[in-house]
């Protein structure tokens, strides 16, 4: 009868003598693959896992991207809005502006009795210079001067002014009821600047009846 022989290896896997158990470290592929190579079998381990480690950079890529592109819309949030603010009290500055430069332009009201006059006699009655003196210091003008013109041919009472008196001539002229106020370079019978620079040329027809 013929004997029956194992080998080494399988009887020593049946009987457990030269069973190696995986290492700690060792997965069950690397444990297989050594195995194999112990009996002499060479067992095609698979590759470097590339396709993984690609796959691992591709996600965080695309996790880098999607921040970037919630921190870039986040961003542009705050610009537009920023400047709807700034406009806003940009708006709001020039209004404050317009009407504080509005009340600077407004023209300032003079007041009639502060205005140095001159009263000149230019139609030759005697003492009506004088008289008309009277007449204006006891309705509130302030009346510094009164003497004769060079002329007596005027027959319009008016105000004559000097450079840079036109705005209380104006208020002269309008408060005695009196014509448009002439400049000094055009008034006939006044040489010089009359004194505070604003005087009134006394005519034939006198001051109006409704002088205060």
């Amino acid at each position: 009868m013929a004997e029956l022989r194992s080998t080494g290896g399988t009887g020593g896997a049946a009987g457990g003598g030269d069973f190696d158990p995986p290492r700690g470290d060792e997965g069950l592929d690397d444990w297989l693959a050594r195995r194999l190579e112990a009996q002499g079998i060479v067992a095609n381990r698979p590759g470097f896992p590339v396709a993984r480690i690609l796959a691992v950079v591709g996600l965080v890529a695309a996790l880098a991207a999607l921040f970037w592109v919630i921190s870039s819309a986040g961003g542009g949030s705050t610009s537009s809005t920023s400047p709807t603010a700034s406009h806003t009290s940009t708006g709001t500055g020039p209004s404050s502006s317009g009407s504080s430069q509005g009340g600077g332009k407004k023209k300032h009201k003079i007041d009639w009795r502060s205005i140095p006059l001159t009263v000149l006699n230019g139609y030759g009655a005697t003492g009506a210079a004088g008289a008309v003196q009277q007449q204006l210091t006891g309705e509130g003008w302030t009346v510094v001067a009164a003497s004769n013109a060079t002329t007596s041919s005027v027959t319009q009472t008016v105000v004559v002014y000097a450079p840079g008196k036109l705005s209380a001539a104006r208020a002269v002229a309008k408060r005695l009821h009196l014509p448009a106020p002439v400049a000094l370079a055009d008034a006939a019978g006044v040489a010089e600047a009359p004194a505070g620079g604003v005087a009134i040329l006394l005519g034939s027809d006198g001051l109006p009846a409704v002088a205060g």
